[in-house]
């Protein structure tokens, strides 16, 4: 195969990814609940958490977190730093499929917006 084939196959390949990457995947919830006060001192779930926007230009990712009954923390499990206890994701791929289906929605979201802008801009042109 010379050079110039084997780049149409990659390019080929590619094309055929990113049709596939369009494809809606089933939501994930998490699976890890927010410790009750009766777990007593301060004790702590652990699990992973999305953060970040998954269409911004830095991507979104997952982090170890931790929850206790009213505060959570990301990045870390030994502590919680934040206010308001989340649920948390068992394992870091069902985390990584939570983001993958955010992404999914927010892309939505973005694709209706422009949709309607063109439906708007044909029937001022009388399109």
């Amino acid at each position: 195969m010379t050079k110039k084939e084997a780049k149409q196959v990659q390019e080929k390949i590619e094309r055929y990814a990113l049709r596939a990457a369009l494809s809606w995947t089933v939501p994930v919830e998490p699976d890890v609940p927010i410790p009750t006060i009766s777990l007593g001192d301060g004790s702590l779930t652990t699990g992973w958490l999305p953060c970040g926007d998954p269409l911004s230009h830095c991507g979104g990712r997952v982090e170890p977190a931790c929850s206790s009954a009213s505060s959570h923390g990301t990045g870390r499990i030994d502590k919680a730093t934040s206010q308001q206890p989340r649920r948390l994701y068992g394992t870091k791929l069902l985390a990584l499929r939570a983001l993958r289906n955010a992404a999914e929605a927010g892309a939505a979201r973005a694709l209706l917006a422009i949709d309607r802008m063109i439906e708007a801009e044909e029937q001022e042109a009388g399109q």
